[in-house]
């Protein structure tokens, strides 16, 4: 590998630029050949990328070998279509290292921008490296870009080579306009002369070093990273692959129904899956385009933190490597009959010398002291308390707490998180960090509610009888967009219930008795001036509604076990809360008036421990079953 140099503010110090250093960046898509030229500058090796992984992390800096009067040093940059991070990572590490260089009195000599001359035509990740590099560097320094092609030697024959050189220079979306501003196009043949004959027309311009776009942007005006050039530039490309992903979304949604209509459950969970996957890259949109918003100094600090973080899960695996390292060679001196000193358990001594009874008295003695060992144990259990053991979980749990006056429990329940809580009191709760984020700082809940993904939550806090406040997480809009429009248009402080489920599933009422709803085919209709208080969403089509008259209907079909036989056996009592898990259709929760409380869940279900809890600290709650 060849040795490399990073600015002092980066590495912690051990390298100081003088004014007559000559710094070179060299760019260009993954793949044209940036560490093959420059390993032929420094005549070492230089790590060179022939899979599907990029093999450029960050922004190295190379002392240059070919200049014997000068000190020159080649900057390796990472394309915009890197296989390991995105193109917010690699802009972010550029802006990095070009700020903090900038600060420390860095100018670039000249960059070197590398393209493959066997690519037939500009492919779409490198037309958008190119934009990206317009973007960087600004008009004025594009007189010091030299615009080099490569690969020529891969060639079967040179004119087709020539031919595309012509495009690139002629096309002014391509190379015409930098060309125009004071551009070099050149050829490099994979040759250490060739490498070297690039640099040599920096090494010998008197031309001054040029500051680039974003250097001035971010250091002399101070602007964030989404307010530069460069970054306005990967924001528009953002929001147009994001409205590329949502129309997809929608076109879903049709496909959705008509698999739901004719009941083609296989045809279902594709789209499901699809539409998962949709969601997840529109939320990495959003979360990119949000965190460019920031300045070179929260660049620099999260960096110093990734490297922190790198640090201690290095020491990790150090003394991972250390206790397997030990683990070997106790395994290996046992095994050759020699014991060393600094094993941690001494091997058991016996003296061979003994005689035939004196093994058998040995062997007594070993008897007794383990039976002692056992009687010991076995009083230490009868004279301890026991701890509480975790329910039976393969049948209903039961539990009966104290009713106050004012009673309203949230609950919710939903995979890997959940949530029980009342405003005011003390809660238990596992959420998405944004989620948690809002609860600290809105502690009084008054629902909550996720829909078909983790991205999507709905949150309500405030008192009773009080104005309260909404939180919807982004693609609420997309997925819900009716419900979105309602909530946008209803008074924040009327809201009374809501729920979201699985296929664009839900259900809003206010206090005037206005709903807005998406049910499923088989969800029940009759009496018109019978409202629907309350509906709890579960798995696939499954749900229960609680009507205004205190009657109940539900469709569980297979899932939930229990849950019927407990509904019908207790349709007197008025149900306070209920709640099925729309990812898990064996878990579910349901409180009455009459202080009974009922839950469900697999053996593994980390949120009954939080429940248990919850109920007992807030209302004396006694558990049975």
């Amino acid at each position: 590998m060849a040795e490399f140099i990073r600015p002092a503010d980066l590495s912690g110090g051990g390298f100081v630029p003088r004014p007559s250093d000559i710094y070179i960046a060299v760019m260009g898509v993954t793949g044209a050949g940036k560490s093959t030229f420059i390993s032929a500058c420094t005549e070492k090796e230089v790590k060179i990328g022939h899979d599907l992984q990029a093999c450029t992390q960050g922004l190295d800096v190379y002392p240059c070998s070919l200049f014997a009067d000068k000190d020159v040093y080649l900057v390796d940059t990472p394309g915009f279509d890197d296989t390991t991070r995105t193109d917010k990572e690699v802009l972010k590490e550029i802006a990095l290292w070009l700020g903090s260089s900038y600060k420390q009195q860095i100018r670039l000599s000249g960059i070197i921008y590398l393209h493959r001359i066997t690519d037939n035509r500009m492919q779409g990740s490198a037309r958008k490296n190119l934009f990206m590099f317009n973007k960087l560097c600004g008009r004025n320094a594009l007189r010091n870009v030299i615009l080099a092609t490569t690969m020529w030697e891969r060639l079967s024959d040179e004119d087709i080579g020539v031919k595309h050189e012509k495009e690139l220079v002629e096309t002014e979306d391509f190379w015409g306009f930098m060309v125009r501003q004071g551009s070099q196009v050149r050829r490099h043949y994979n040759t250490k002369e060739s490498a070297k004959g690039l640099l040599q027309i920096f090494v010998s311009s008197n031309d001054p070093p040029v500051a680039l776009k974003i250097q001035e942007e971010m250091v002399d005006a101070h602007r964030r990273l989404d307010e530069t050039s460069a970054g306005r530039e990967l924001d528009g490309v953002l929001a147009q692959e994001r409205e590329k992903y949502r129309r997809e979304l929608e076109e879903m949604k049709a496909e959705m129904k008509e698999a739901l209509l004719i009941r083609d459950n296989e045809m279902t969970e594709i789209i499901l899956q699809s539409q998962r996957e949709l969601l997840a890259k529109i939320e990495s949109i959003d979360r990119d385009r949000e965190q460019m918003k920031v300045s070179l100094e929260s660049i620099y600090s999260e960096r110093i933190a990734e490297l922190e973080r790198q640090l201690l899960e290095q020491q990790d695996v150090n003394s991972e490597l250390e206790k397997a390292l030990c683990e070997k060679l106790v395994f290996e001196s046992e095994s050759s009959g020699e014991l060393q000193d600094w094993q941690m358990v001494p091997p058991l001594q016996i003296n061979n010398s003994k005689s035939e009874d004196s093994h058998e008295n040995n062997m007594v003695n070993i008897t007794r002291e383990y039976d002692d060992h056992q009687a010991r144990e076995t009083h230490s259990a009868r004279s301890s308390p026991k701890p509480a053991s975790s329910p039976p979980q393969t049948w209903v749990v039961r539990g009966f707490f104290d009713i106050p006056n004012e009673f309203h429990p949230v609950i919710f329940i939903n995979g890997e998180n959940w949530f029980f809580g009342r405003g005011g009191r003390d809660d238990y709760r596992k959420l998405p960090n944004n989620v948690d984020d809002i609860l600290r700082k809105n502690n009084k809940v008054r629902f909550i509610s996720a829909g078909m993904h983790d991205c999507i939550y709905i949150v309500c806090t405030g008192d009773n009888g009080t104005e309260n406040r909404i939180f919807k997480s982004g693609l609420v809009s997309l997925v819900y967009s009716d419900l979105n429009s309602w909530l946008d248009s209803a008074s924040t402080g009327q809201i009374l219930d809501f729920s979201l489920g699985p296929n664009w599933y839900y259900f809003a009422r206010d206090a005037h008795h206005n709903t807005q709803c998406s049910f499923p085919e088989n969800f029940p209709t009759g009496n018109p001036y019978i409202k629907i208080e309350k509906v709890s969403f579960g798995y696939n089509d499954t749900y229960v509604v609680i009507l205004s008259d205190g009657s109940i209907k539900y469709h569980l079909g297979n899932h939930y076990p229990h849950l019927a036989e407990e509904l019908d056996t207790w349709q007197e009592s008025k149900i306070m809360a209920i709640q099925l898990d729309i990812k898990n259709p064996s878990s579910w929760i349901v409180i009455f008036g009459n202080g009974i409380i009922l839950y469900h869940a697999d053996s593994d279900a980390a949120w009954t421990n939080d429940l248990r809890d919850w109920a007992i600290n807030n209302y004396n709650a006694r558990w049975w079953g």
